[in-house]
């Protein structure tokens, strides 16, 4: 049971207006009715013809003979009706049914598609679905296959509409970051396809409030998870072509502003991407739940987009790239503070790639289920990073929640050389300097903990599953032309490492015990 001074430390972080909305918004929906759709209100939507947009590249997870959808790594068959309310899997697997990210799937046949959805319309309740999020993303599904097919659907355009009228009515202030993001997103498409003032100009707001206050100067979304970042890239780039598509009447202002913000997003994202395009899995992310690298700039490409090269900064995140070296460092201090759902202790964190092979990863995550393995993920010690005194840089609980939280006291970069200075939220009075310095064949990784620190603390190393470790000496490890040497010792033990939801796989960790002061360094021995 969380006491009153997590409370008070989870919530003293939030803004004004998500006080307004977790009190509010419960209240005001519960008294509330779905609005009653006139035909003057889906008018544009029934007398629009088919629009050629382009094929979306999407994860085939839909059978519709066998009644069979796979989300998350996890297949459910349904013997006869769809049950639209599941939650057998979790709530997230049950939101991922309630997406309708299917829709996408071009190997299934537009009758198949739509026999589908007229089962989701017929459907009595729609409890999950009827949640923000889905509607948000679901309403980007609908809309992208109604208009490809030009469908003309009188009671799923009626539904679609009065889904829209519901996010306008209540959006998620209450939680903001990138839900609130996908509101807007939602809102915009909802707004341009029934031609609805209404609509698009409550979408505008938001999206250009989102697009100025969650992506970053240096083109980051302000959570820091790069899987949701390149989710929501994706979806803007959907925004944008919808635009240039339909656009409701001739303003551009909000079409250049998406623009812009999507190109340094991109920009962002090459930026912090290795050499072969995948990405370090910092906070909450995990791999094949976003579109790839490639896939996203083919798509910003074809829209006209021209990315600039960003440079991270903002964001508390680095590429540093030396001879055969990519190194990815996370000195992000927990971000934004009135959302931290997506973040991890992992402060100081990093990943490295040699010779466009991943070396130290990040372990992701596998599940958002509360408990013992979610837990765990989010913990320092799943991170490469240091537990100080066996404890989290900051208060991690529940599913999503952060109580205390470190505090970043300086970051110092010069070239090739990082140096950041944290206060753990844990470990009061205790400073934990960690200094990185990259050279062509070299990487040395230096920590100094100083102040009221608490005996002995725990640095983390976690291997990719492809790495094989050959033991030399207490402080030497060996691998395909690399060689480890610390100032400690290496304690050798197994970990899991996400693959995907609910599914992981096994690797090898390394923990070195040190009280004040440590080094690690790693050198290419074999070009």
């Amino acid at each position: 049971m969380p006491s009153l001074l997590t409370w008070y430390h989870t919530l003293r972080h939030l803004k004004p207006r998500q006080y307004v909305y977790l009190l509010w918004r419960p209240l005001a929906m519960a008294c509330s009715r779905r609005c009653n759709v006139h035909r003057k209100n889906i008018e544009a939507a029934l007398s629009r013809d088919f629009i050629p947009l382009r094929e979306l590249e999407t994860n085939p997870c839909y059978k519709p003979h066998e009644k069979s959808f796979r989300f998350l790594n996890i297949e459910q068959v349904f013997d006869e009706k769809t049950d639209w309310n599941f939650r057998g899997h979790g709530l997230l697997w049950a939101y991922h049914l309630n997406y309708f990210e299917w829709l996408y799937d071009e190997a299934l046949t537009p009758e198949e598609r739509l026999e589908t959805l007229r089962d989701y319309a017929s459907a009595p309740s729609h409890p999950v679905g009827h949640d923000a999020y889905p509607i948000s993303l679901r309403t980007m599904s609908w809309i992208r296959f109604l208009l490809r097919y030009g469908i003309r659907d009188e009671a799923l355009l009626g539904q679609l509409f009065a889904n829209a009228d519901w996010l306008c009515r209540f959006p998620e202030y209450h939680l903001d970051g990138n839900h609130l993001f996908e509101n807007a997103l939602a809102l915009i498409a909802s707004g341009s396809f029934f031609q609805n003032e209404r609509l698009f100009h409550k979408g505008s707001r938001l999206l250009t409030e989102c697009l100025h206050t969650q992506v970053l100067p240096d083109g980051a979304h302000v959570e820091g998870s790069l899987m949701y970042h390149s989710l929501l890239l994706w979806r803007c780039l959907q925004s944008v072509e919808l635009l240039q598509a339909i656009p409701i009447h001739e303003e551009r202002t909000l079409q250049t502003l998406l623009c812009d913000k999507a190109a340094q997003m991109l920009g962002w994202l090459e930026a912090m991407s290795f050499s072969d395009g995948t990405w370090p899995l910092f906070h909450d992310s995990a791999e094949g739940m976003a579109p790839a690298l490639a896939s996203i700039q083919a798509y910003a490409a074809a829209l006209g987009l021209k990315t600039p090269a960003m440079l991270p900064k903002e964001s508390g995140y680095r590429m540093f790239r030396a001879g055969a070296f990519e190194l990815a460092i996370n000195a992000a201090p927990i971000q934004p503070a009135y959302q931290p759902g997506h973040a991890h202790a992992d402060i100081a964190s990093f990943c490295l790639f040699v010779h466009g092979k991943p070396i130290l990863v990040d372990t992701g995550v596998t599940i958002y289920e509360p408990g013992a393995r979610r837990a765990e993920e989010r913990s320092s010690a799943a991170h490469n990073t240091v537990a100080i005194g066996g404890l989290d840089s900051s208060e991690m609980w529940r599913t999503f929640r952060v109580g205390r939280r470190a505090k970043l006291l300086s970051l110092r970069e010069e070239e090739q050389m990082l140096e950041l200075c944290y206060e753990p939220a844990l470990n009061p009075g205790c400073r934990h300097l960690r200094r990185f310095l990259l050279q062509e064949d070299k990487l040395r990784i230096e920590d100094e903990l100083t102040g009221a620190v608490p005996g002995e603390s725990c640095a983390y190393f976690h291997f990719h599953p492809q790495i094989s470790l050959q033991k030399a000496a207490a402080d030497k490890l060996l691998t395909d032309g690399l060689e480890i040497d610390c100032s400690g010792a290496f304690v050798m033990s197994e970990f899991r490492v996400s693959k995907g939801f609910n599914r992981s796989e096994t690797a090898l960790r390394a923990a070195i015990l040190f009280t004040n002061s440590l080094f690690i360094e790693i050198k290419i021995t074999r070009w």
